[in-house]
């Protein structure tokens, strides 16, 4: 299998587990704790590895959500807490669950080792929210927290990978989400599926979740 070849099979992997730790429901019991809506800890959690900036920075890096999306989540978070410890506190969130979930899987420890050599490796140029989040020190060294930042990280980097390609093919990102949606439906309706809801402020691939 060439690398290009392993990049494609592993995507898919990589975009849903690199988030799945988001959706758990010990992580959003973590966002009433703090005193925080959900959608601003998503938002201050995911963007506060950037330290302390204004919302219309974290739109910029962000991409592909809406910049009064972005506004709304990130200033709600900092009228009661740090963004940046948000970001600490969704990391450790992020290793509770690789302890849970990924600690009983088989060459756990050999997976975490290759995640992070890979997230060692990647260039980080133009790609500030990767950078910020792989510099951000691991609160637990266990093999399956070590796994799930790992692929917390390479979701970010093709985030970031994925809204450098848009625009440099001339979309902007909501063009983008737009066409991602039409592609999706199109698939859905050869498949016989009606689906057809999509999110209001638009979201895309760097997101990952619904309003």
């Amino acid at each position: 299998m060439t690398p290009e070849q392993l990049a494609a099979a592993s995507k898919p992997y990589v975009l849903e587990l690199g988030d799945a730790f988001s959706r758990c429901p010990d992580t959003l019991r973590r966002a009433r704790l703090l005193g925080i809506p959900g959608w601003a800890f998503y938002i201050a959690g995911r963007a506060g590895a950037l330290g302390d900036v204004r919302a219309p920075t974290v739109a910029a890096a962000l991409g592909f959500i809406a910049p009064d999306a972005v506004a709304d989540g990130w200033d709600a978070a900092a009228r009661v807490v740090p963004p940046v410890e948000v970001a600490v506190a969704n990391l450790a969130e992020c290793c509770r669950w690789g302890g849970q979930q990924l600690a009983g899987v088989a060459g756990v420890t050999r997976l975490a080792g290759l995640l992070r050599r890979v997230v060692d490796a990647a260039d980080d140029s133009a790609m500030p929210l990767f950078a910020a989040w792989r510099a951000m020190p691991v609160p637990d060294d266990s093999p399956g927290a070590r796994a799930a930042v790992g692929l917390l990280l390479l979701r970010e980097h093709f985030a970031a990978a994925y809204l450098l390609a848009v625009r440099a093919g001339g979309m902007t990102p909501l063009e983008a989400v737009l066409a991602g949606r039409r592609a999706r439906r199109a698939r859905w309706r050869a498949a016989g599926s009606r689906r057809t809801r999509t999110s209001p402020r638009w979201c895309g691939a760097g997101c990952g979740r619904r309003r």
